[in-house]
């Protein structure tokens, strides 16, 4: 089972209006932080340290960044209109009649 990636602002402890240099600092910061050879007691650092290496790749590209925003932004708006649906099944719940839906219809 594939876990849903946490989001690479949140990742790095930035805003969305985060500078190209907030970017760098902060993933400068971590990577030193998250260090396997600065950790070598602690198995979850390498896991952290990719993590923040992964963010900071995309996010330090103005093109991969641009496509990271876009790609959230669609999986905002997914989630949104998932919600509305669901709100929908709940106030207006539809009472399916299986043994109607299983016979096969009369022909006369």
């Amino acid at each position: 089972m594939t876990m849903a990636k946490r989001d690479f602002y949140e990742i790095l402890g930035l805003t969305k209006g985060a500078t190209d240099d907030d970017i760098k600092k902060a993933y400068r910061k971590l990577a030193m932080k998250y260090h396997p050879d600065r950790n070598l007691d602690d198995s979850s650092a390498e896991e952290k340290f990719k993590e923040v290496k992964e963010a900071y790749e995309i996010l330090s590209d103005a093109q991969k960044r641009a496509a990271y925003r876009q790609n959230m932004q669609k999986l905002a708006a997914n989630a949104q209109a998932q919600a509305w649906m669901n709100s929908l099944r709940q106030q207006y719940p539809v009472k399916i009649n299986h043994a109607a839906l299983s016979s096969k219809p009369t022909t006369e």
